[in-house]
C-alpha cells in the first residue's frame, strides 16, 4: 500500500501561531479514518477546522510482490 498526502496551509485555519497544530489535527484525523476503516477508500478529502477542503490523500492497494 501506498499513500499520497497533500494539502495546502493557505487559509485562516493555518494562519499563526497555529499552522503546526493544525496540520497535526488534520493528519491525527486521516490516520484515525485510516485505523478505522476495514478497506481503506482510494481517496480522502482533507478538511481544514473551518470545514474548507485543503487537499486529499491517495491510498494505493498492490500485491506486495509488486512492491
Amino acid at each position: 500500500m501506498s499513500v499520497k498526502i497533500q494539502f495546502s496551509t493557505d487559509n485562516a485555519a493555518f494562519d499563526p501561531p497555529f499552522a503546526h497544530t493544525e496540520a497535526a489535527r488534520i493528519l491525527r484525523e486521516l490516520a484515525d479514518r485510516l485505523d478505522n476503516e476495514p478497506d481503506p477508500q482510494p481517496r480522502y478529502v482533507l478538511r481544514d477546522a473551518n470545514g474548507n477542503t485543503v487537499g486529499a490523500a491517495e491510498v494505493q492497494m498492490y500485491d506486495e510482490a509488486e512492491g
